[in-house]
């Protein structure tokens, strides 16, 4: 029994072996720094292994202000429409250095002030 435990000991050390130099490669030194660079030499880590990933997380602000402001002018219209207040039309001057503004021409001085101020209080007006 003895003898045959004894075998595949051996067999699974020479195993072992095999497998580990096939991974690490044959150091040229037998010594901690030989084997040291023979990891080194041998394994090459991706970026996550060797530090983590880079990631950049960018705002696109004038975007963001576009679209709020598109929905602005879009909802502006609406309720221009709804009012039966007449006006030419409404754009936005400089879209990319001021996407906030926004220009309405054509007003008739009779709409230029609600006589109420609660008839502007659901439009942004900027």
């Amino acid at each position: 029994m003895n003898k045959n435990l004894s075998g595949k000991l051996a067999v699974i050390v020479v195993i072992l072996l095999v497998f580990l130099f096939g991974i690490f490669g044959v150091p040229k030194d037998w010594s901690g720094r030989g084997m040291l660079a023979a990891i080194t030499d041998r394994i090459h880590l991706g970026l996550d292994l060797r530090g983590g990933t880079h990631l950049i997380l960018q705002v696109q602000v004038n975007d963001a202000v576009n679209v709020d402001s598109d929905n602005a002018i879009a909802r502006l219209k609406e309720d221009m429409r709804t009012r039966k207040i007449n006006y030419t039309d409404i754009t936005k001057p400089d879209p990319v250095n001021h996407p906030e503004m926004v220009v309405v021409k054509g007003i008739t001085p009779d709409h230029r002030r609600p006589s109420k101020p609660s008839a502007i209080a659901s439009t942004s007006w900027v």
